[in-house]
């Protein structure tokens, strides 16, 4: 319980951010994005998934849309003999499709209602790491749940007319969590170093500031490249 109280008391301090929810959100960009676009597709009597107008997608209603879905495309038949569901029956969803909607359902098990058991890796690392297929780190109780990935990011280029390699080298963690299905918290904080092609180091030089991150400090005493950390993150609550 110290240990909670002291989680909470963190990411009070350092995510300002904060929304009237428990749940975190899938950040944009994701390929669950494509999917859940996907299905709205296939299946547009369905109300409750045209919700893209509201983004980032809250994690909590993603996994309930898709557990309907999943449970639903199967039919239904009642004591009368009627199918509830018989709409849902001839989405037609490919293989990959499937794979898609159990990695939407891997990837935000928090709220996952249904068996998790095929979501736990057969070898863990070093019986800590990686015990379930999706995060490095993860701690999945009642009352909290944790779930931390690196991040890394290695790119090397050419500009034509600069002499100079191009680079972007990212490390770096994430986090999110939920404590007593009350509070949660998402966190990323890497550490870059970066050279940018000339008009990025241009703009560099004229903000002193690397767009969008603020300080910095040259790497390796080499004016053209900058090393800086980006962290950023948010709570929220209910």
């Amino acid at each position: 319980m110290q240990i909670i109280k002291s989680l909470t008391k963190l990411a009070l301090f350092l995510l300002p951010f904060s929304a009237i929810s428990q749940a975190t959100y899938i950040p944009q960009g994701s390929k669950e994005y494509h999917m859940i676009d996907r299905l709205q597709i296939k299946q547009m009597k369905n109300t409750g998934l045209n919700f893209s107008s509201v983004k980032p997608f809250n994690r909590k209603y993603v996994v309930q849309e898709i557990e309907f879905i999943d449970s639903a495309r199967h039919g239904y038949v009642d004591s009368l003999g009627a199918d509830k569901f018989a709409s849902w029956t001839d989405m037609n969803l490919t293989s990959i499709d499937e794979y898609n909607i159990r990695s939407i359902l891997m990837n935000n098990s928090e709220w996952v209602t249904g068996s998790r058991s095929d979501f736990e890796s057969r070898k863990p690392i070093l019986n800590h790491f990686y015990k379930t297929k999706t995060n490095m780190l993860e701690v999945n109780t009642p009352d909290f749940f944790l779930a931390v990935n690196p991040v890394l990011q290695l790119n090397l280029s050419f500009e034509k007319g600069n002499d100079q390699q191009v680079y972007m080298n990212s490390r770096g963690l994430t986090a999110r969590g939920r404590i007593a299905n009350k509070i949660g918290f998402s966190a990323t904080v890497i550490d870059n170093q970066e050279r940018g092609p000339a008009h990025f180091s241009r703009l560099v030089k004229q903000l002193r500031a690397v767009p969008g991150n603020g300080f910095f400090k040259s790497f390796k005493m080499d004016s053209t490249a900058v090393d800086y950390f980006d962290a950023r993150g948010y709570i929220t609550f209910n």
